[in-house]
């Protein structure tokens, strides 16, 4: 895990960025996870729920997870394909979230939009994390957490094709992780 986190601030109005690839395990799956607290344990300090997590397969798919106080988390976005995945290659995954209003996308390109007021204030920060732990070295190059000084432009959409593979994915009773296989 690799964090970083500025107290004390809004969430709802910050750009989130890392740029990472996967060694030794091309076809794992890599994640982005955007926390919010405003709770401090006595115990163990701040609470980092509720938060988003970003995650993305080689194989070409991302998945997005809600995270409630208590740490369950739920797909809003399950498994879905998408072109802006590198396989094997070095990825950025950003997440801005504005006024409410959380923005996904990996290289670029805009993967889903939606609104969620329900937090509004707290500490904040993001770690990158890989799954299976003792598979493959996790290369982050760079990690930015940027506060937005105002709100911003609106103007960027999730593609037509994008879109329509976002909602496959939702209506599909399949909603697993993705087949990992070896990379061709």
């Amino acid at each position: 895990w690799t964090s970083a986190y500025r107290k004390n601030a809004l969430y709802s109005n910050f750009d989130y960025s890392a740029k990472m690839r996967r060694s030794g395990a091309e076809n794992a799956s890599n994640y982005l996870a955007v926390r919010m607290g405003s709770a401090v344990d006595s115990t163990n300090g701040m609470l980092w729920n509720p938060g988003y997590i970003l995650g993305y397969a080689n194989v070409g798919m991302y998945v997005i997870y809600r995270i409630d106080e208590g740490g369950a988390r739920t797909a809003i976005q399950p498994w879905t394909e998408t072109d802006a995945i590198l396989p094997g290659d070095w990825n950025t995954l950003r997440v801005v979230a504005n006024e409410g209003q959380f923005k996904f996308y990996i290289n670029g390109k805009l993967l889903r939009t939606f609104t969620d007021t329900t937090f509004s204030s707290g500490a904040v920060g993001f770690q990158m994390y890989k799954d299976a732990p003792d598979s493959g070295i996790l290369e982050v190059t760079w990690a930015r957490l940027y506060g937005l000084l105002a709100p911003a432009a609106e103007g960027d959409v999730v593609s037509a094709q994008q879109e329509a593979l976002n909602l496959r994915a939702l209506q599909s009773p399949e909603r697993g992780t993705p087949e990992l296989s070896p990379l061709d």
